[in-house]
This record gives structure tokens, C-alpha cells and sequence, in this order.
């Protein structure tokens, strides 16, 4: 009788430590910060005339218009050179 008692506080000892080292420690884990990657410029078609044409393109329907001088970055006119690809 006093066998089965040592053998069941030895097992009931056993089990007791074998669940504490399966705890964690009520550490919460960490989460790594997150990191939003820089934006990247958005290329648009009219950028391959050059960013005088590419503002004078995208300005909005109602802003004043601007002087008729040509855009220094913008070729001229050729019917001779090779296309652009868009």
C-alpha cells in the first residue's frame, strides 16, 4: 500500500514537471515592427516626352494655362526619326 502511494507521488511529481517545462512563461511573443517600403514613382506614358510635357499633361482641365514658349526637354518635330515606343 505504501508502495502504490510512493509510485503514485513519484508519477503524479514526474507529470507535475514535465507540464511546467512545457509553459512559456506568460511571455507574450514579440511581433517585428512593420515596414512599409519606400513608394515608387509611377512612370506614365507622357513622362517619355519629358517632365515639361508630362506636367502640361497631367495638369487639371481648370488651371491656367501656361506660356506657349515649347518645353526645353521636348524634341522637335521629325518625320524622319524613329517612333517612341510606348
Amino acid at each position: 500500500m505504501v508502495n502504490n502511494r510512493i509510485r503514485a507521488l513519484v508519477v503524479a511529481g514526474s507529470l507535475a514537471f514535465v507540464l511546467a517545462a512545457c509553459g512559456d512563461g506568460n511571455r507574450s511573443p514579440t511581433t517585428p515592427p512593420v515596414v512599409t517600403p519606400p513608394p515608387t514613382p509611377v512612370v506614365t506614358p507622357q513622362s517619355n516626352f519629358g517632365s515639361c510635357f508630362a506636367t502640361r499633361f497631367d495638369a487639371a482641365p481648370n488651371t491656367k494655362a501656361t506660356d506657349p514658349v515649347p518645353c526645353p526637354d521636348l524634341a522637335p518635330l521629325t518625320l524622319v526619326a524613329k517612333p517612341i515606343a510606348l
